[in-house]
């Protein structure tokens, strides 16, 4: 009979085996290993009040009312520290000292017929969609609707063909798996499964997994966020704040932070002046500390803390991680180097504002300032010219360009952005029932100022044409796109660039309007 079991594995440096508890008060010594059971006495679940009354009186008491209890098996396996849990003794594992991922990587190693029933996905864009993908037979990774380059995996139940085992196993951080323990040694098991960790099989065909993927461990989180306040400290150019959801910023007259006096955006300078000298202030504080949108009646329309509305970059232990709505990330450095050449050629080789024929931007809505750009014979206006309910552009050049526009914000908003601009990149190239109705609703609006859009509606060459993200940004010099905005538009560059358009950045510097 093969047994449920969750398997962790304890972190290099945790080398006792009572080091695996986080109360040791009940630990037995067992043969070769230290043992951890549990036993809670029989209760009446809450919702039993509901259903005895219509049972007749003293009958059914006794099947209601129920025990739970677990054990661990804590032992060593070569150098290291390995726990198996049974039912609820998962719960006096110290969670924060067990390896990351070993479940996953264990899995995936695993494999020999690349075979999978489920996928746990999470998006590394807007607010980290998640998602559980399941497939009614064995299919392989391929099969499933995983993105690879904006999605990560968080946890997966892969075919396994092994005697000792049933026949899949699931895991993440601990690995779900059934062992026949009647016809197998534990210390075996434990050293096939602790192999199966350190073997490198699984980057033949999964090596995406390790770009990048959530941090949980507590003592951890602990470490990045006493070091992202330290560069708070410090005034570091690698932290930002900034609204990070979307709103409505027409009916956004004024922010408040800290004080009462009314702001046009997010300054981290302002925490800066606060902070700075008050050794008391701590990680804290910005969690406590509100940043507020009012609209004109003084109503406000959104609350969230500083936190949250903060993106770091951390160096911590030779590992980079990196922070979005409030969530913290650990990123592999060969993922970082890829991300660092293409930051480098935003920075390098983005167009700035006044050499495209484009002014700098005083107004406070993007709006405002798409109607003026528009006022140019080079620019038409097509901001909130919906066709399909698909947003065109916001502003069509002269030189064929097809803009979207944007103020500088969180990795949500711009993700959003980049996602505009492919959706409708897409639409034009492959549809030419859509490239008719762009057409005929530029005829009715009379929106063809500076040129047709198409010599032919029947034919359409990407080559021809650029798809352009103009970015507002108080300054120009210093633009930077944040680590989870540099994945999207990555991916979103690729696939632009896949159907033939040429695809860029323009920087727009954000100034102050003349009094």
């Amino acid at each position: 009979m093969k047994i449920n079991t969750s398997v962790f594995l304890l972190k290099q440096e945790y080398s006792s085996i009572d080091d695996a508890f986080v109360d040791k008060t009940n630990v037995l010594e067992g043969n070769g290993c230290r043992i951890y059971i549990t036993s809670r006495a029989c209760n009446l679940p809450a919702w039993s009040g509901v259903v005895q009354k219509f049972l007749p009186e003293g009958k059914g008491r006794n099947i209601l009312q129920s025990a739970s209890s677990g054990a661990i098996i804590a032992l060593k396996v070569k150098d290291r520290v390995m726990a198996l849990s049974f039912a609820s003794g998962r719960y006096n594992l110290d969670q924060n000292k067990m390896e990351d991922r070993f479940g996953l990587k264990t899995c995936l190693n695993m494999q020999t017929s690349d075979k999978f029933r489920n996928l746990k996905i999470q998006s590394l864009e807007v607010n980290g969609v998640q998602k559980l993908e399941s497939r009614s037979s064995w299919s392989e990774m391929n099969d499933f609707s995983i993105n690879i380059e904006n999605e990560m995996i968080k946890s997966v139940t892969g075919q396994v063909d092994d005697e000792w085992f049933g026949k899949n196993v699931s895991g993440f951080d601990s690995l779900s798996i059934k062992i026949d323990f009647e016809n197998c040694d534990i210390n075996a098991v434990c050293e096939k499964l602790l192999d199966a960790y350190y073997s490198d099989d699984y980057k033949r065909q999964y090596d995406f997994i390790d770009k990048i993927f959530p941090v949980n461990k507590k003592s951890v989180l602990k470490k990045l966020d006493e070091e992202l306040f330290q560069k708070i400290r410090n005034h570091d150019e690698n932290v930002w704040m900034c609204i990070p959801d979307f709103l409505d910023w027409e009916n956004v007259e004024y922010i408040k932070y800290l004080d009462d006096e009314e702001e046009d955006d997010v300054r981290i300078e302002k925490f800066y002046e606060v902070i700075d000298g008050n050794e008391n202030k701590t990680i804290d504080f910005l969690k406590k500390s509100y940043i507020k949108c009012y609209s004109s009646e003084g109503k406000c329309l959104y609350k969230q803390n500083a936190y949250y509305c903060s993106t770091a970059e951390v160096h911590l232990e030779n590992v980079s991680y990196i922070l979005n709505n409030a969530k913290w990330y650990s990123i592999s450095t060969d993922f970082e180097k890829e991300l660092d050449l293409l930051d480098e050629d935003i920075r390098n080789n983005s167009e700035i504002y006044s050499l495209v024929g484009l002014p700098a931007c005083t107004c406070d809505k993007e709006e405002d300032y798409n109607n003026e750009c528009a006022l140019s014979p080079d620019f038409d206006l097509w901001d909130q010219q919906l066709v399909n309910r698909i947003e065109v552009c916001d502003l069509w050049s002269k030189r064929k360009e097809f803009i979207h526009v944007k103020k500088y914000s969180s990795s949500a908003v711009l993700s959003h952005l980049f996602l505009q601009g492919l959706v409708s990149a897409t639409r034009l190239c492959q549809s030419k029932n859509f490239r008719q109705k762009v057409e005929q609703k530029g005829m009715k609006e009379n929106l063809f100022t500076s040129g047709k859009m198409f010599a032919s509606v029947d034919t359409f060459h990407a080559k021809d044409y650029s798809v352009k993200f103009a970015i507002i940004s108080k300054d120009v010099q210093k633009f930077r796109l944040p680590r989870f905005s540099l994945i999207s538009y990555r991916q979103t560059k690729r696939n632009i660039e896949d159907m033939g358009y040429s695809v860029g950045i323009i920087k727009i510097q954000k100034e102050k309007p003349v009094e």
